[in-house]
């Protein structure tokens, strides 16, 4: 009788175990699909801060409510939300230096494995 308490002890303690190791992992999967999608979100930001022209989609990066007021509740993030708070109010001027911004993207990257390691 003593032998199976012990044993189901130890199953218990095993599957205690597994369970915060799948959480670790599940947990990780998750700050790398983040990670993967900031950096997604600062190329195309990157590539429509350096549009030269007057295209649509320049001009709704930019664009504000006409009271100044978005509507009431919880607000949908936009994707330039993202980047102020990566890169800061100043993303769109420096993100019209290819070489530099490829740099910060690689850096926020490596920034993060960093942490990992």
């Amino acid at each position: 009788m003593l032998v199976v308490i012990v044993v189901a002890m130890v199953l218990m303690v095993v599957l205690a175990v597994v369970m915060v190791m799948a959480v670790v992992i599940v947990l990780a999967m998750v700050v790398i699909v983040e990670v993967i999608r900031v950096v997604i979100v600062m190329k195309w930001a990157g590539h429509v801060a350096r549009l030269k022209d007057n295209r649509w989609t320049l001009r709704v990066t930019d664009w504000q409510p006409r009271n100044g007021k978005r509507s009431r509740g919880r607000q949908a993030r936009r994707w330039r939300d993202d980047i102020v708070k990566t890169k800061g109010n100043r993303w769109s001027r420096d993100a019209r230096d290819r070489d530099e911004w490829k740099r910060d993207a690689e850096g926020y990257i490596l920034q993060w494995m960093d942490i990992a390691s």
